[in-house]
C-alpha cells in the first residue's frame, strides 16, 4: 500500500482553499511562516513543543489550522499549535511526516479554539468530486472515531477479556475499511492521473515525476 502525498498548498489564494478556510475561521486568511524546528522537539506532538519553548524563550503560543493538500484529490486542516514571538512573528517549531520542501507550513491562525489535552480530528474537503474520494474520507472519520473510542475504553478499563476482544475486533474491522479505501484511492490515481500526462497541482510538470512519483507515495 501507498502512503498519499499530502503536501503544503502551493496556492494559499486558490478560492477552493479560502473558501474551506472560512468554513474554519471566519474573516482569516491563511499564511506561510516558517518551520525551524527546536531542539528535542517530537514529530505530533506541537502543543508540547510550544509550551516548552515559551518556557524558556517567552512568547505565546497561537493555536490554528495547518493546510495540507494531496493534489488534486483533497484539502485537509490539522489542528495545530505554533510560536509567537513578542513580536508577534509566528514560527512553527514542530518537526512533521509530510514533506516541507520549501521549510515552510501555511497556517490558519483560529483564536477561538485553545487544547484542551483532546486530540481533534483533521477536517477534510474533496477536491474531486468521485464517490472513492467520499468514502475515503468516510473511512477516515470512522478510524478517528473508533481509535478514539478504543484509547477511551482503554482508560475506563474494559470488564472482561469479552469485552477487550470485541473492542480489538472492532478497530481491526475499521482499519480494514480504511486500508481497502485506500485502495481504492490508489487505482483512481492512476486512472485519472496518468503518470505521463501534467500533474494536478499544474506544475505543469509529469505526474511520474511530481506529486505522485514513487519517491513521494512511499510503500509501507
Amino acid at each position: 500500500m501507498q502512503q498519499l502525498p499530502i503536501l503544503v498548498p502551493n496556492d494559499p489564494s486558490n478560492k477552493i482553499l479560502l473558501a474551506f478556510c472560512q468554513q474554519l475561521v471566519t474573516n482569516i486568511s491563511p499564511k506561510y511562516i516558517p518551520n525551524c524546528v527546536a531542539i528535542d522537539s517530537q514529530k505530533g506532538d506541537c502543543f508540547h513543543n510550544v509550551a516548552k519553548y515559551q518556557s524558556q524563550y517567552g512568547g505565546d503560543v497561537q493555536y490554528g489550522w495547518c493546510l495540507w493538500e494531496t493534489p488534486g484529490l483533497i484539502l485537509q486542516a490539522e489542528f495545530h499549535a505554533v510560536w509567537r514571538s513578542a513580536t508577534g512573528e509566528l514560527v512553527d517549531l514542530t518537526p512533521h511526516h509530510q514533506i516541507l520542501e520549501k521549510g515552510i507550513i501555511l497556517f490558519l491562525p483560529d483564536n477561538t479554539r485553545s487544547y484542551e489535552g483532546i486530540r481533534v480530528n483533521n477536517q477534510r474537503i474533496a477536491l474531486l468530486d468521485d464517490p472513492v474520494i467520499h468514502n475515503y474520507l468516510l473511512a477516515q472519520e470512522a478510524l478517528f472515531l473508533e481509535t478514539q473510542h478504543y484509547m477511551n475504553d482503554q482508560r475506563i478499563k474494559l470488564d472482561t477479556d469479552q469485552q477487550c476482544h470485541a473492542a480489538v475486533d472492532q478497530v481491526n474491522n475499521v482499519l480494514k475499511q480504511f486500508e481497502n479505501a485506500q485502495l481504492a484511492i490508489e487505482r483512481l490515481i492512476k486512472k485519472r492521473f496518468p503518470r505521463n500526462e501534467h500533474c494536478p497541482c499544474v506544475s505543469l510538470v509529469k505526474t511520474k515525476h511530481c506529486c505522485y512519483s514513487t519517491s513521494r507515495c512511499r510503500t509501507h
